[in-house]
């Protein structure tokens, strides 16, 4: 799926077709404030934010930190 919006001058965009199908609403996906993971592809001109949360859960999908002591479960 594919929505075209323009940035606004506090840097939010609003796609209200991509943002329904994704399942979203009001206050889900990133907020002001929120750390996120940048993933540049500089010979494509694309970017992609991830949420700490999303990465998190990323890496323990993965079951890269299984065999760590110590860490959250």
């Amino acid at each position: 799926m594919y929505g075209i919006a323009r940035i606004d001058s506090s840097g939010r965009i609003c796609e209200r077709a991509v943002i329904t199908a994704l399942g979203w609403s009001g206050g889900d996906g990133l907020k002001a404030g929120d750390q996120v993971l940048l993933a540049a592809h500089p010979d494509q001109g694309g970017l992609a934010a991830y949420s700490v949360a999303a990465v998190d859960q990323a890496i323990r999908a993965q079951g890269s930190f299984r065999h760590l002591q110590g860490g959250r479960p």
